[in-house]
Order: structure tokens, then sequence, then C-alpha cells
């Protein structure tokens, strides 16, 4: 046998690792130089931020300046186009009083003119030596000055008729720039716009001088046309008269005629007023025209208004001296919750939050304060009979004449004696009671 070999297990020392050789610490800096530079990055962040609150607040009070200042102008702009929008309507008022005239002057000129223009009629109506005419302006010349001043008249009718249409383009321009001012964001804009407003609504203002001087020049025209359309057909109508009965019979019925006209015309205006509860304003109409009711018929027609309007007149101050001296509670009841009538004047009912016009008070509101004052059950009997005409017209111009009725009868049989004054002034608006 090979002999056993010894196995030696020897120890090796340990192997060591080379040692890590340590970087040498870095110098340690001083604190201040370290943080040096966050002081002054904090600094300027603190003197940015200011500036940015600085600007970010100046350009919000600019704003804020614009907005008002905008707005400022946008209430100019209104201002300004509703009083471009009144002066507007102050045109087409004449505008419309201006197609009125033109209306009843054109329809009385045309008659002439139409009827007697050619000139061998003219031959056929002047005076002649042995006419009771003949001292008046021959018929000729009166047609040529008629149509002279029908030329004027239309001439001046245009001019207003021209304000009108220009009115009505300025019209639209102005509400045309309200609308662009009201969307406007540029004040500079928005300012020559205003200005512009401005300068038109001084235009408008002599577009209304223009157009009113051109209106009132044609009303005089046409007074003077109407004066002289009716020399011409009294002249062309007498001159052809034959008889002196004949003329002078044919010139009263003309002056009958005239004078029932006029008191036709006369009584719906009177009517109207009353009925509107304004019988001063009828009144007052009716007495300017008292020197041209020629015809003993037209005389007596005229007094019948005159007491008519009178009567109402009287009346209404004995309402307004009743509501000052014991005002009505809860009297108002036409619109909204009930309130006190606490007096009036010759123009309004009083409330105790405002005033209304007479002629915007309703009829039963109307009749409540009849029925309160004047013609109520528990109103004094001399009061009943005294107003009891008044209050009957009054009624009746508003179509009540079934009321009117029961007025009157209550009122007469208080006071029989003025039946007859009841009948011949209420005869054309109720049917006279035995």
């Amino acid at each position: 046998m090979s002999p056993k070999k010894e196995i030696v297990i020897r120890k090796t020392a340990p192997v060591k690792s080379p040692t890590r050789q340590r970087t040498p610490p870095r110098p340690k800096r001083k604190q201040k130089s370290s943080l040096m530079p966050l002081w002054i990055l904090l600094a300027v962040l603190i003197a940015g931020g200011g500036t940015i609150i600085a600007t970010i607040r100046s350009n919000n009070q600019k704003a804020i300046a614009l907005a008002r200042a905008l707005n400022e102008q946008r209430n100019k702009t209104t201002e300004l186009c509703d009083a471009i929008s009144e002066s507007v309507n102050k045109v087409l008022r004449i505008q419309t009083k201006a197609e009125s005239l033109q209306t009843q002057t054109t329809a009385r000129s045309a008659l002439i003119l139409g009827g007697n223009a050619d000139k061998d009629t003219q031959k056929e109506t002047a005076p002649t030596e042995n006419s009771s005419y003949s001292q008046r302006p021959q018929l000729k010349t009166d047609i040529e000055r008629l149509e002279s001043l029908h030329e004027q008249f239309t001439e001046m009718l245009n001019h207003v008729e021209a304000g009108g249409g220009t009115a009505r383009d300025i019209q639209g321009i102005s509400e045309r720039d309200r609308q662009e001012i009201m969307h406007e964001r540029d004040l500079q804009k928005t300012l020559a716009k205003v200005s512009s407003l401005n300068a038109t609504r001084t235009r408008l203002e002599d577009v209304i001088k223009r157009t009113n001087t051109a209106y009132t020049t044609a009303e005089k025209a046409a007074e003077l046309i109407v004066e002289l359309a009716e020399t011409i057909e009294t002249n062309a109508r007498l001159l052809q008269e034959e008889e002196a009965q004949n003329q002078k019979e044919e010139e009263r019925q003309k002056r009958l005629e005239a004078d029932i006209k006029r008191a036709k015309i006369q009584f719906d205006q009177m009517c109207y007023k009353i009925a509107s509860f304004e019988p001063e304003q009828a009144l007052q109409q009716i007495m300017a025209d008292a020197d041209l009711y020629k015809s003993p018929e037209g005389r007596e027609r005229y007094q019948i208004l005159v007491e008519q309007c009178s009567d109402v007149v009287a009346m209404k101050a004995k309402i307004i001296a009743q509501l000052s001296k014991q005002p009505m509670a809860w009297g108002w009841k036409q619109d909204g919750a009930p309130r006190d009538i606490t007096g009036a004047t010759e123009e309004h009912l009083l409330l105790d939050d405002r005033t209304v016009p007479w002629k915007n008070v309703s009829l039963p509101q109307m009749g409540a304060i009849l029925n309160h004052y004047i013609c109520g059950p528990s109103v004094k009997a001399y009061v009943r009979s005294d107003f009891c005409i008044a209050a009957a017209i009054y009624f009746a111009t508003n179509g009540k004449g079934d009321i009117a009725t029961t007025v009157l009868d209550t009122g007469t049989s208080m006071r029989p004696s003025i039946r007859p004054r009841v009948n011949r002034l209420t005869a054309d608006l109720i049917s006279p009671r035995e």
C-alpha cells in the first residue's frame, strides 16, 4: 500500500483590503457668504411683487375709471336721445297739425280755384258799375290773390313736411348712435359719438324752429285763404243775384247756416271738453267766437252753449270747494288700492300721494264724486236742484243719458219751476220731458 499523504491545512494571513483614502473636507464657508444670495433673491422677489401689485392695482383703477366714464357717457346718451325723441315728436306734432290744416284749407280754396280760375268765368262774374258790390275788389283780382296765397301756403306746408322727414331721419341716426355707444368700449370713440349727438340735438332745435315758422306762416296764409275764399264766394254769388231781396235772403240764410255750423262745431267741442271735465276751456273757446254769430238764431244757440258750459263750470267749482272743505276718504278707487281724495284744483284731482288730471278721471270715478257731493241722496236738496242740469250734461256727454234723465227728474221734482230751463239747455242732449 502506498503511504497515506498527510493533508496540511495552512492558515494564511487575512488579506487586508486597501484603505480608502478620505477626501479632505472642504473648507467651510462663512455663514454670511452662503446666505447672501438668498437675501438678495428675497429682496428682488419682494420688490418685484410690490411692483406687480402696484401695476395690478393701477390697472384696476384705470379699468374702474374707464367703466365709470363710459357709464357716464351712456347715461348722457340716454338723456340726449330722450331729448332728441321729444324734439322729433314736436316736429311731428307740427306736421300733423299742418296736414289737418291742409285738408281744411285746400278743400276751401279748391272750390274757387277749380271753378273760377277760367278767365271767361271771371269776366262773367266781375262786378258791374250798377252792382251794389262795385266798390269791392274785382273777382279776378281776388282770385289772383287767392292763387298767390295758395302757392305760399303750399310752399310752407312743403317746408313742414321736409322738417318732418328730417326729424325722422335724425331720430333714426340718433337711435343707431345710441345702440353703438351702449356697446362701445373705447372712451374716445364714445366721446366723439356723444359730441355728435349733441350737435344733432342742436341741429334738431333749428329744424323745430324752421318747421314751426313755416307752420305759423302757413296758418296765417290759411286764415287769409279762408277769409278771401269766403269773400270771393260771397261776391260771386251776390253778383249773380238780380234782385236785392233775393240777395238779402241768401245772405241771411248764409249767416244762419254759418252760425248753425259754427254752433254745431262748438257744441261738439264743448261735449268733448265737458266729457273730460274741462268745461273752462270749452267756455273760453265759445266766448271767443261771440262776435261771429250774426243771426238771431245763431245768437240764441250761442247763449245756450254759454249757459251749458257755465253751469258745468259752476258745478266743478262746487266740487273743488267741497273737496277742499271735506276730503273724500277712500274715495279714489280708479286704480289700485283705495286712497283718499284730499282736494282738487281746476286742472287736477289731488290724492294723498299724487295728482290726477281731470281728463284722466274715469267715468265711474267721476260718478262716485258727483254722487258724493252733487246729486247723491245724502246731498242737500237745494244743491241737487241747483246743479242737476250740469250733472245731467256731464253724464249725457259721456253717453249716460239714462243717468242724466234720473238726475234731472230728481232735481226738478224738488224745484218744478226750473223745468223750462232744463228742457232748453238739455234738448240737444236729452229728449225734453214734461
